[in-house]
């Protein structure tokens, strides 16, 4: 007997959580606005009660400055200004909110100073100061004073003759702050009494809601039990479950169940179809699978042969046009220079004879001497012009334009023809050291190897720049070379000290488009050339490498022995 799922308690739940959250949203937004609006009132009021207590301060202030104006102009009139301290002093210590009284002159030297007595007959500069002094007329300004807001009523002295300066007096705001502090404590103690009484309000409307919800739930369970329990039958693939279902009702539960047995009857067809494809489309799917893996290797081998087609035949021109262009006037330089060579010692001979054996022995070293310079500098020329051909003889042998076939030849050849194009640019930061003990001649396009020689030897010269730096003296750097014949096998060594790599990207570095250099500096395909030369070679090569501690390029060639 099936167990039958227990939905009454879900039902319940949720119809409980719908109308507790619609009365509680309702009672929400009712309080809110029935806060918002008695908030807004208490602050009107609030704001009323400060306007007007503001303004009877300010017409207090205004009547007692003015007052005191008076009295304290009458003094200066008389240069009483012993009783004007007086009068100010006991002003300050009568009036409660009176803080204090400053007078200054037209230069902003003070005469009365009730806070600091100490500046008396002083400038003042305070920014208060200075804003009461670009006053012309009777104003009112507000500050703060040792952290305390202060309104200060500034009234100008002026004589028929000149304007004389500034009588300031400073009234305390502290007691319309604490009325402003006081008021809003007020407000919130409102506000929380009211969602108090909303809380409230809200809990008993949810006890309520409940009772209707329980007896609602009651009434719909139980044909949602039934249809719940067909359903789970029907999802393990029962089908037979539909034909108990019978519908009672034409309100909306009843429509449900009809529209599920319909449902299950269209399920048990659609069903019995899918078998039929399921059991062809996986063998589709692997045969498919299979025919785009094909189609990806043997385009990415495509791709990166097309690639390492396009370096070798630009690589191809650019010697073709670097031979071309050089060759023929380094010939003529090296031929003009030896010609030259032969003619200066003609030359010599010439006029040694003419001199006959009696000149002098001095004479004779300073011609010996003279010739010697330019003999010296005829074999800096021809020196420069052998080297010129040797660059170009690398570059041949390095691009091997004549042997684009397979052929039987030793690489120790093309490894130092390229191993001097590269020491060129780098001499200055990296020790080349060689150990060659064996060249067996084996099947290979030499060409093609010395591609994967520049490679890596590039890549490891960049690597010791990019740990210890260019131009560093003595060169920190140091690559190394070697080759030797082991089990039928040629094993070339390309090992390094540069900056490494480490294990996550080691993994990866003969993966096509796959780099660690900036944009601009590599494209990826180097090593992943390299390697599909090698193994077109039938060879392996294989790197060992640790984070800054350098890597070691092992390459492995069958010799044919």
């Amino acid at each position: 007997m099936r167990a039958k799922p227990d939905v009454k308690r879900g039902i319940r739940s949720n119809l409980l959580f719908a109308m507790g959250g619609v009365i509680v949203g309702l009672v929400a937004i009712l309080t809110s606005f029935q806060i918002s609006v008695q908030k807004q009132l208490m602050e009107t009021e609030r704001d009323r009660r400060v306007a007007l207590m503001r303004k009877a301060l300010v017409e207090r202030g205004t009547i007692i400055s003015e007052n005191l104006a008076r009295q304290v102009k009458n003094d200066i009139a008389s240069f009483n200004f012993s009783n004007l301290s007086e009068i100010l002093a006991n002003a300050v210590r009568e009036n409660k909110e009176m803080v204090h009284a400053v007078v200054m002159d037209d230069n902003r030297v003070a005469f009365v100073h009730t806070i600091h007595p100490e500046l008396k007959h002083q400038v003042l500069a305070e920014p208060a100061d200075l804003q009461a002094a670009s006053a012309r007329e009777f104003s009112v300004h507000e500050y703060r004073l040792g952290g305390k807001p202060v309104v200060e009523f500034v009234v100008p002295i002026a004589f028929t003759s000149r304007f004389w300066g500034w009588v300031r007096f400073g009234f305390s705001l502290s007691a319309l702050n604490d009325e402003i502090v006081e008021s809003g404590r007020q407000i919130e103690s409102a506000r929380r009494r009211m969602v108090a009484r909303s809380i409230a309000a809200a809990c008993v409307s949810i006890l309520f809601g409940a009772g209707v919800v329980l007896a609602i739930s009651t009434k719909l369970s139980k044909p949602l039990i039934n249809l719940t329990e067909s359903a789970n039958r029907l999802a393990t693939g029962d089908f037979a479950a539909a034909d108990e279902i019978t519908v009672h009702s034409r309100d909306e539960i009843g429509l449900l169940a009809a529209a599920f047995v319909k449902m299950a009857q269209d399920l048990r067809a659609t069903y019995a179809q899918l078998e039929d494809y399921s059991r062809t489309l996986e063998d589709n799917v692997v045969q498919r699978t299979a025919a785009l893996t094909r189609a990806l290797d043997t385009l990415k081998a495509a791709q990166g042969q097309l690639v390492q087609s396009e370096k070798m035949a630009g690589l191809g021109t650019l010697v073709a046009g670097v031979a071309h262009e050089i060759n023929n006037p380094t010939n003529y330089v090296h031929n003009g220079a030896y010609n030259l060579e032969n003619r200066l010692h003609q030359l010599k001979a010439f006029i040694l004879k003419l001199a006959g054996d009696q000149v002098d022995s001095a004479i004779r070293d300073e011609f010996d001497s003279r010739f010697q310079a330019l003999f010296s500098n005829l074999k800096s020329v021809l020196n420069g012009t052998d080297r010129i051909t040797s660059i170009v003889a690398d570059l041949r042998t390095f691009s091997r334009l004549e042997e684009a076939e397979q052929k039987r030849i030793g690489v120790v050849g093309g490894l130092k023809s390229t191993l001097s194009l590269v020491q060129a640019n780098y001499k200055d930061d990296v020790e080349f050291v060689c150990d060659f003990r064996d060249d067996p001649v084996i099947e290979c396009w030499p060409a093609q190897l010395n591609q994967v020689f520049m490679n890596l030897i590039v890549n490891g010269c960049q690597a010791i720049c990019k740990r210890y730096g260019r131009n560093r003296r003595p060169a920190a750097g140091r690559l190394s070379l070697s080759t030797h014949v082991d089990g039928g096998m040629l094993i070339i060594c390309i090992k390094d000290n540069g900056c490494g790599m480490p294990a996550g990207i080691k993994d990866h570095i003969f993966e096509p488009f796959f780099t660690t250099k900036s944009v601009g500096e590599g494209t990826g395909l180097g090593l992943s050339i390299s390697f599909g030369i090698v193994e077109k070679h039938g060879g392996t090569i294989s790197v060992e490498s640790e984070e800054d501690t350098g890597a070691t390029f092992v390459i492995r060639l069958p010799t044919g022995a």
